[in-house]
């Protein structure tokens, strides 16, 4: 074997034994699978915009009220989908934590030799954690949409485009968001419900200490890896205390039984 070989060899056998780490073949798993839910979702919007609205809006290609009259156009869709959203999104963030959950009692049995007091999965604790994180993710998801749409709407009518070159921009941004939008936020969203079960369980468990492990880290993530060993409760230079500290962020935290320095 080549060394390096051995080395990514390494590498895996290290990413497999950090509890919560979306590097994992099981949890990469799950974020294609929200992706792809994602990815209809977009669709589905697409599909649905009431592109018969797009005269009125050019035609009257006033700028003080182009943002109105995007966003009356888009909300009934919005409103519409948001149930399916919150379907989408509740849903996943439950199989993430619970997923999470289990890699570090797991851990704690095998590898700290915690004695578990409680049995079963936290059900419960991931009901409320997706739950409370939905409500402010689908808020977000859709205020991002009508921004980008309003953009391209007075871009659009900016370069008087016309409205079959509006129409073909429009379906050309739900494109985007079916692929690159909708990989960003599954990774960032599965990266947080695992962040979040590991932070929740590490608590329960008394672990003491904690440390920020990057893969593929921008200078953000650098400067946490950086800060080393860390109590559980500490606030790394980001302002996180565990990943993502950004979008697309695929940073894990490793646990540890022993205390910082």
């Amino acid at each position: 074997m080549t060394l390096l070989a051995e080395v990514d060899k390494l590498l895996s056998f290290l990413e497999a034994e950090i509890p919560g780490n979306i590097n994992t073949p099981k949890n990469q798993k799950l974020e294609r699978s929200l992706e792809r839910d994602l990815a209809k979702y977009f669709r589905r919007l697409e599909q649905a915009f009431p592109y018969s609205k797009l005269a009125g809006i050019y035609n009257r290609n006033v700028k003080e009220s182009l943002a109105s009259d995007a966003n009356g156009a888009i909300d009934p869709v919005l409103s519409t989908l948001k149930g399916s959203l919150d379907v989408i999104l509740n849903g996943h963030a439950v199989r993430a934590y619970l997923s999470a959950s289990a890699e570090m009692i797991s851990w704690g049995q095998t590898k700290a030799g915690i004695p578990i007091t409680f049995e079963g999965p936290p059900i419960q604790d991931a009901i409320a954690y997706a739950k409370k994180h939905t409500a402010t993710l689908v808020k977000g998801i859709n205020e991002e949409t009508k921004r980008r749409l309003a953009q391209v709407i007075s871009e659009g009518i900016e370069g008087k485009r016309g409205i079959p070159g509006l129409t073909r921009d429009i379906k050309k941004e739900f494109s985007d968001m079916s692929t690159m939008r909708a990989k960003m936020i599954a990774r960032t969203e599965t990266n947080d419900a695992l962040s979040q079960a590991f932070m929740d369980r590490s608590k329960e468990m008394g672990v003491k200490s904690k440390s920020w492990i990057t893969f593929e880290p921008c200078v953000i993530c650098e400067g946490n890896g950086s800060e080393g060993v860390v109590p559980l409760n500490h606030v790394f230079g980001s302002g996180h205390d565990a990943p993502p500290a950004h979008p697309n962020c695929n940073c894990a935290l490793a646990p540890s039984t022993r205390a910082s320095k």
